[in-house]
C-alpha cells in the first residue's frame, strides 16, 4: 500500500500505463518460488472435498455480470438492454449461488456462519472496510491526478505516508485486539476513516500536497485500528475446526467490498459529474455578468496574442467549456468522497453491535 501507487505512478511517466500491469510480476515469481521452498507441505489424514465448481462458475458469473453493469450504466445507459440483461443474470446466478451453498455438501461459502450475529456484524464492516480501503485507493490518486493535475508519481506519493502509517499500525492495532473488547478501537477506526473522507470532501485544486497526504494518512489510521480487530471479532466464537472456513469467508466478503467499492465510487463521480456539468451549464447565460466578463476577457486575450475575433471568441467559449468540466468533477468527486464518509458513519452501528453479540 505504500510503494505500490508511487511505483506505479513512475512506471506510467517513465513507460506507459499499460507496463504497470508487467511490474509485478517478477514479484510474483519470487513469491512463489519461495512459496514452493519455504512453505511447509501438509499430508491429509482424509480426502479433502471435492471443490465446488457450480458454485464457484456461478459467484464468478454473478459477481462478472453485476460489476460489468455497475461499472457500464452510467455510459450505456441504466435502462438499456445490455445493462438490464447483466443485472438480470447477475441477480439470477447469485441467487442461484447463494441456494446452491445452502444445500452443497461441500459449499465454497459456508452460510451458517452469518446465522451468527457477531460474525454478521464483522462481515458488515469487512464489506465497508474493503470498500472504503479501494474506493480510496482509487479515488485519491485519480483525485490528484486530474482535479490538481499532479503527474502519476506526485499522486502516488500522495498515498506513500498513509501506507508506511498502516504498516507500522497492524502491529500496534494486533497487540490492541488482546487487550481490549474489539468494538472499540473498529469504531475509532470507523470514525478516523469517516472524518477523513468528509475532510476531502471539501477538497479542491487549491488543497495542497500536504493536506490530502494527511487525509489520506488519517484514513489509514483508521483502517489499521479496524483491520486486526475485525478479524478477531469475527473469530471469536467460531470453533476451532471451523476457522479455516470462517476465514475464508470473512477474507471473501472483505474483497466482495472492495470489488463493489470502486464500481460504486466510479459510477457516484460519473453521475454526479454530469449533474453538476448539467447545472452549470444552465447558468451560463447571457443574464449572467461573471460569465459575460470572463468571455470577454479570455477574448481579448486571444485577441492580442493575434488570433481573429472567430476563433478568439470560440477560444473563449471552449475555455468556459473546459472551466465547467473542471468544475463539475470536482464536485463529482467532492460528492463521491461524502458518499463514502456517510456509508462509514453508518458501519458504526454494526460496530456498535459488536459489544452486544456473542
Amino acid at each position: 500500500p505504500s510503494l505500490g501507487p508511487l511505483v506505479g505512478g513512475f512506471t506510467i511517466d517513465a513507460l506507459s500505463w499499460r507496463h504497470i500491469f508487467l511490474v509485478p510480476m517478477p514479484l510474483v515469481a519470487i513469491s512463489f518460488a519461495m512459496g514452493v521452498v519455504f512453505m511447509p507441505s501438509k499430508k491429509f489424514s482424509r480426502r479433502l472435498p471435492a471443490f465446488d465448481w457450480t458454485g464457484y462458475v456461478l459467484l464468478a458469473t454473478g459477481l462478472i455480470c453485476l460489476m460489468t453493469g455497475i461499472g457500464n450504466g452510467h455510459r450505456w445507459g441504466w435502462g438499456s438492454d445490455g445493462i438490464l440483461g447483466l443485472f438480470t443474470i447477475g441477480i439470477i446466478a447469485a441467487t442461484a449461488f447463494v441456494y446452491w451453498q445452502a444445500h452443497a455438501k461441500a459449499p465454497l461459502l459456508d452460510l451458517s456462519f452469518f446465522l451468527n450475529p457477531r460474525f454478521a456484524a464483522a462481515m458488515v464492516i469487512a464489506f465497508v472496510f474493503g470498500a472504503g480501503n479501494f474506493a480510496t485507493n482509487y479515488a485519491i490518486p485519480v483525485f490528484a491526478q486530474t482535479i490538481q493535475g499532479f503527474t502519476p508519481t506526485k499522486a502516488g506519493m500522495v498515498l506513500m505516508p498513509a501506507g508506511l502509517l498502516l504498516m507500522m499500525m497492524i502491529p500496534f492495532a494486533g497487540k490492541l485486539a488482546d487487550r481490549v473488547p474489539p468494538h472499540y478501537p473498529i469504531m475509532t477506526g470507523v470514525a478516523l476513516f469517516a472524518l477523513a473522507t468528509y475532510l476531502m470532501s471539501g477538497g479542491d485544486v487549491n488543497t495542497p500536497f500536504v493536506m490530502v497526504a494527511v487525509f489520506a494518512v488519517f484514513s489509514r489510521l483508521g483502517l489499521g485500528l479496524v483491520m486486526p480487530n475485525m478479524g478477531a471479532a469475527a473469530m471469536r466464537g467460531i470453533p476451532p475446526d471451523r476457522i479455516n472456513k470462517a476465514a475464508g469467508a470473512y477474507n471473501f466478503t472483505r474483497q466482495l467490498g472492495g470489488a463493489f467499492g470502486i464500481n460504486l465510487v466510479v459510477v457516484v463521480m460519473e453521475y454526479r459529474t454530469a449533474y453538476h456539468a448539467d447545472a452549470l451549464a444552465a447558468t451560463q447565460t447571457s443574464a449572467n455578468s461573471l460569465t459575460r466578463e470572463m468571455l470577454g476577457k479570455v477574448e481579448r486575450l486571444l485577441s492580442e496574442s493575434g488570433l481573429p475575433d472567430a476563433a478568439s471568441q470560440a477560444g473563449a467559449y471552449d475555455f468556459l467549456s473546459a472551466v465547467i468540466h473542471t468544475q463539475a468533477q470536482t464536485f463529482g468527486f467532492q460528492d463521491a468522497f461524502l458518499v463514502i464518509s456517510m456509508v462509514f458513519i453508518a458501519a458504526l452501528i454494526p460496530a456498535w453491535m459488536l459489544k452486544r453479540t456473542k
